[in-house]
């Protein structure tokens, strides 16, 4: 829910209250972690080659608009605020 903090909706409320509901509920539970420390054989796990696609897609290139405007400056920044 944390990630909803710079623009919450109703909706999220909502959610946060069905979280509360639910530990006010079950007040008495415990997480519990496993401590052992797991390995990955890796040899279960084929090697890829990401410099091609399965796909087919090798010669795509992408296409940006003709009459797209040219940057002016090196970094624009975005007002959230209406600044």
């Amino acid at each position: 829910m944390s990630s909803h903090l710079a623009l919450p909706r109703n909706g999220h409320l909502a959610a946060v209250l069905h979280i509360f509901a639910y530990l006010e509920t079950h007040q008495n539970s415990e997480t519990v972690y496993d401590p052992t420390e797991v390995t990955f054989d890796l040899t279960n796990f084929p090697k890829q080659y990401w410099s091609y696609s399965i796909y087919g897609n090798e010669g795509l290139k992408k296409t940006l608009p003709s009459n797209m405007p040219l940057i002016q400056k090196k970094y624009d920044y975005a007002s959230i605020c209406g600044q």
